[in-house]
């Protein structure tokens, strides 16, 4: 499940091109979601497993004693507590993501992401449409992080009874 954060990106790339090559696949955008998830997963998983560690099991055992079924119990007990670490494992996959050149390169085929389309115009020069293109995406990466702050900050206030 960790050997993707520990190979590099061009081994991931080469990989993922040849295993889907052998399925038949033919290399579009669906490829490159197909590829960063699974050499993504590993984040999501650790993250998430670290947070059921610190579950407290009588809250679901609590949850199963007054009746609730098994898929109350997930919905309206564990979900609520691993909700911090999927959106934030969410937001470092997707960061990750952006940055993860070599694996979109080899999987892309005749489509095109920002990142690579941000790479090859990188290479005649920087220009105003590259400065647009970094200063939005600052923008919304600081939004995120913001809306991130306010919600932890209010699902703690609502834990404490604070308002």
């Amino acid at each position: 499940m960790l050997l993707p954060l520990v190979l590099p990106g061009i081994i991931t790339g080469i990989s993922m091109l040849n295993f889907f090559r052998v399925l038949g696949f033919n290399l579009s955008l669906e490829t490159v979601i197909l590829g960063h998830a699974t050499a993504l997963i590993s984040i999501v998983v650790t993250q998430v497993y670290a947070r059921l560690q610190r579950l407290n099991r009588r809250i679901e055992e609590a949850s199963d004693d007054l009746g609730a079924k098994p898929w109350q119990t997930f919905l309206y007990v564990t979900l609520p507590n691993i909700k911090t670490a999927l959106v934030g494992s969410g937001l470092v996959c997707f960061t990750l993501s952006f940055d993860e050149i070599p694996v979109t390169f080899f999987l892309t085929g005749r489509d095109n992401t920002l990142p690579m389309y941000i790479y090859s115009t990188l290479r005649k020069g920087i220009t105003p449409e590259i400065n647009a293109i970094g200063t939005i995406i600052t923008v919304v990466s600081l939004a995120l992080i913001l809306a991130s702050v306010l919600l932890l900050d209010n699902d703690s206030k609502k834990a404490t009874g604070k308002s």
